[in-house]
């Protein structure tokens, strides 16, 4: 798989070939890629209310469907701490054909 580097001269990144398809052009608003991620709140108060700004430390994540990306809609991930998240988003990311890049 291929890497991502910063280029000396323009200081924007470069990838390798194989890393990425050929660039397309996107409208202003669709240039970035979204996350949903959705916490569980049941069983904080009793049934069919809410305490408000509350939630659990669970709950599931997937990539927003875009087509200037490729992407489309796929299952949810669950996760089921905060530290179990960043796991299940690389998860999801493949199953979306996202491909995430590290930056410095």
């Amino acid at each position: 798989m291929g890497t991502a580097r910063v280029t000396p001269r323009t200081g924007k990144r470069d990838r390798d070939a194989d890393s990425m398809s050929a660039p397309v052009k996107a409208p202003h608003g669709e240039k970035t890629i979204a996350l949903t991620v959705r916490f569980w709140t049941n069983d904080i108060a009793p049934k069919g209310k809410v305490e408000p700004g509350n939630c659990w430390d669970s709950g599931m994540v997937r990539f927003k469907m875009s087509t200037t990306h490729g992407i489309e809609n796929h299952d949810w991930v669950p996760f089921d701490t905060l530290d179990d998240l960043i796991p299940k988003i690389r998860k999801a990311a493949r199953a979306a054909g996202v491909k995430i890049l590290s930056s410095k």
